[in-house]
């Protein structure tokens, strides 16, 4: 993976881009064009938003929020909105309202649906603007499939209903692209939203929808088409349930990474470094009966992780910068997390990916007293990650943190919160001299998580002499892209480790 500066140059570039095509537009009599920029997508479940992330949201270039606002049902006698609960957000801000459902089915009246809906969207539209939102357009999101021709001329009807009072707009996934009708549905929104990078929870696992190639693949089709359109990250990601024949079983979005991989129970599947192009890949398989989460794991069962870390949307959005894109509105983000979904990537850091400077967890070493008494002195080293982001999976060569002393040896450590522990001296392990005359003690952590905390148990320092010990503390640390965080070794006085 490349580091650059990716959110903020792609957005600038869009903007700069279709500042022009949109003056062209507008000179020809045509409704004012959509304003670039990011987006971000949410549901009125999502665990709300403070002002120094929205605020980073859109310095990092996010200008419209797509909010799920209703869902759409065919009936006999036409067609119903059922409204759903709004967000709400810290000021007044931009949306655009989404209403998910089916496609229309062949042989609909669609004048008649149309009129049906541009009267229930303008209460619906009425209802956001009384939740302290801005409407500025309906999007219609649909699983790809078929029928885009009957969608398209719902959505001609549709426009003339709503007067040019909202932009109008609707889902292609890669299934649509091929599709005879795709420009015909294209002419009759003012933009689509294509979901081509990733997959929503709970759709059938196909690693084309991760790979980077083949998103290039799709832009390239929606170029041809001359229209404007979002480029759809999935920034949720999911674990699956799967028996022994491999068979899906459930879907969650809330499961812990770090419980999966500290459970002994469990034991990773070889080759996910190899599934984890453009994407993190995780198996884990049950060697017993075990319960995770509210699945009941049989042994041969497995859990299987998929999702995009911070970096993945980062080389993302560097992508969408060297395809030279002239008609891309923007990257659009699906989805914010729920309460209590750990496999969603939040909105920090949706803003870490946009923000110039690649993203990297910001983790910090402390080392704690416990006691002193004549003779040795008890410590304990505390790991504090104070952003959103989270390290790779690494057991080796990578995610340990050490402390080390001079003038002393180290007489016994527990791991705690750590999954386990290896004395040395002078680097030699395994040896009883290493064992008996420790001067460092390596933790060693799969896995740690955004805004995590871990405390080692009491490590035990028994001085050689009368002279006050060093106490030192260093880290080491896989990340997602490829790179290495190294915590420099650092050394504490004695008053803070006394």
């Amino acid at each position: 993976m490349i580091p650059s500066r990716v959110g903020r140059d792609v957005v600038a570039l869009a903007l700069s881009v279709l500042t022009l095509v949109a003056l062209g537009a507008c000179a020809g009599g045509r409704r004012e064009a959509r304003a670039p920029g990011a987006a971000v997508w949410l549901s009125g479940r999502a665990a709300p938003l403070d002002l120094p992330v929205l605020d980073r949201l859109h310095t990092g270039g996010v200008a419209d929020f797509f909010v799920e606002a209703a869902g759409l049902e065919w009936t006999g006698a036409g067609v119903e909105l059922q409204r759903h609960e709004l967000p709400r957000l810290p000021r007044r801000e931009r949306v655009t309202l989404v209403v998910s459902g089916e496609r229309p089915p062949a042989g609909v009246d669609t004048q008649a649906a149309a009129k049906q809906l541009a009267a229930a969207l303008d209460g619906l539209r009425l209802a956001a603007e009384g939740a302290g939102l801005l409407p500025t357009g309906i999007h219609f999101d649909s699983a790809a499939g078929a029928r885009l021709a009957t969608t398209a001329t719902l959505m001609a009807e549709l426009r003339d209903a709503l007067d040019g009072r909202l932009h109008l707009s609707a889902s292609v996934g890669r299934g649509d692209l091929d599709d005879p009708e795709l420009p015909k549905l294209a002419e009759e929104v003012d933009f689509l939203v294509a979901f081509l990078y990733g997959q929503r929870p709970g759709e059938p696992e196909d690693a084309r929808n991760w790979d980077l190639q083949e998103v290039e693949k799709g832009v390239a089709r929606l170029e041809q088409l001359g229209r404007h359109y979002y480029l759809v990250a999935a920034s949720a990601g999911s674990a699956s349930l799967r028996d022994r024949r491999d068979s899906t079983r459930g879907i969650s979005t809330s499961l812990e990474l770090g419980a999966l991989v500290r459970d002994g129970r469990l034991e990773l599947k070889r080759g996910f470094s190899l599934e984890g192009i453009d994407r993190q890949v995780y198996e884990f398989r049950a060697k017993a009966p075990l319960a995770v989460g509210d699945w009941q794991l049989a042994p041969g069962d497995s859990v299987r992780v998929v999702r995009a870390a911070t970096s993945n949307l980062e080389e993302f959005l560097r992508r969408c910068g060297a395809w030279g894109t002239e008609r891309m509105l923007g990257p659009l983000f699906f989805r914010l997390p729920e309460p209590g979904e750990r496999l969603v990537l939040s909105a920090a850091n949706l803003a870490a990916a946009l923000d110039p400077e690649p993203s990297r967890p910001r983790i910090d070493l402390e080392v704690e007293a416990l006691e002193s008494r004549p003779g040795s002195r008890t410590v304990r080293l505390r790991l504090v990650s104070h952003n959103d982001e989270s390290t790779d999976l690494a057991f080796f060569e990578a995610n340990y943190v050490e402390v080390s002393v001079t003038g002393a040896r180290i007489a016994d450590a527990e791991p705690g919160d750590f999954a386990r522990f290896e004395l040395s001296r002078d680097g030699e392990r395994s040896t009883m001299q290493a064992l008996r005359q420790a001067d460092t003690v390596r933790l060693w952590v799969p896995w740690v998580d955004g805004r995590q905390e871990l405390r080692s148990g009491p490590i035990e320092i028994v001085p050689s002499g009368r002279e006050e010990p060093g106490i030192f503390s260093s880290g080491r640390f896989a990340l997602t892209d490829g790179t290495i965080l190294a915590l420099e070794r650092r050394a504490w006085s004695g008053e803070e480790a006394p």
